[in-house]
């Protein structure tokens, strides 16, 4: 009976939670001068990547740090879907990029490049650019400024859902909203890609099931969650079992490195 009562409990822990909200800041999941490892951590993760060329003393970049990405709904669907990561013009930091005639996309095989070479390769009109790209890595579509955070949201939705790709007209698209969040996803990596991941990218969470059952903090659907010492099979039951809906789930497959 007690056993019961402790699974009841849980299991309403977890349902209430995903009713929360959960605002963070840019700070918490912008990766900032990190070009490359922004590109490899989002084929890890298979998200695409929104990439900000910004400015230190620009307004407006400013503005959209504060009060677009730092915005509840901004920043979940980012989290969501996209790495975002932010760079400064400078000179004495490289990333690897291809431009050709035909495809613009991220390899780290491509030319190198100093962050002041993309920031003039990449630049608009202005500061802050903001350039989306695919799960695949090449280029959506990118534009220059800080609109308010409503729109920035639909922008994000639009281009996530590869929409402008499938020919749907955008002012049109703007005009009714679109209660798109994401699906759930799960991908097995190696260890070597967790460990890269640990290293090098943000709004992730290693844990156990156990750790999971147990927890008494709020349980974020957004961040990212590597499980270890379980199978696919095993999580999947867990999450089915307790109602719980965690967006990007991964796990370390064993023997694969």
């Amino acid at each position: 009976m007690i056993e019961l009562v402790k699974r009841v409990v849980v299991m309403l822990f977890l349902i209430v939670n995903l009713g929360m909200a959960f605002a963070v800041s840019y700070t918490e999941y912008v990766l900032f001068n990190r070009f490359d490892e922004a590109f490899l951590s989002a084929r890890i993760l298979d998200k695409g990547v929104l990439l900000i060329i910004s400015q230190p003393r620009c307004v407006f970049s400013a503005f959209l740090r504060q009060e677009v990405l730092s915005e509840e709904n901004v920043s979940n669907f980012l989290r969501n879907h996209f790495v975002v990561v932010e760079i400064y013009p400078d000179p004495d930091l490289t990333g690897h990029f291809n431009f050709d005639s035909y495809e613009t996309f991220f390899s780290i095989q491509g030319k190198v490049y100093t962050y002041e070479d993309l920031y003039n390769i990449f630049l608009l009109r202005g500061t802050p650019t903001n350039a989306f790209f695919s799960k695949n890595l090449k280029l959506l579509s990118s534009f220059t400024g800080s609109v308010p955070a409503t729109e920035y949201l639909q922008i994000a939705k639009y281009l996530s859902q590869n929409l402008f790709q499938n020919g749907v007209d955008w002012e049109q698209y703007k005009k009714k909203e679109d209660p798109y969040i994401g699906v759930e996803e799960m991908k097995a990596i190696t260890d070597s890609e967790k460990a890269y991941l640990l290293k090098n990218a943000k709004n992730l969470r290693t844990v156990t099931l156990d750790e999971l059952s147990s927890s008494t903090q709020a349980l974020d659907p957004y961040a990212y969650y590597i499980v270890e010492k379980a199978t696919e099979e095993e999580i999947r039951g867990f999450l089915k079992q307790n109602g719980l809906t965690l967006f990007s789930v991964y796990w370390v497959k064993e023997g694969a490195e």
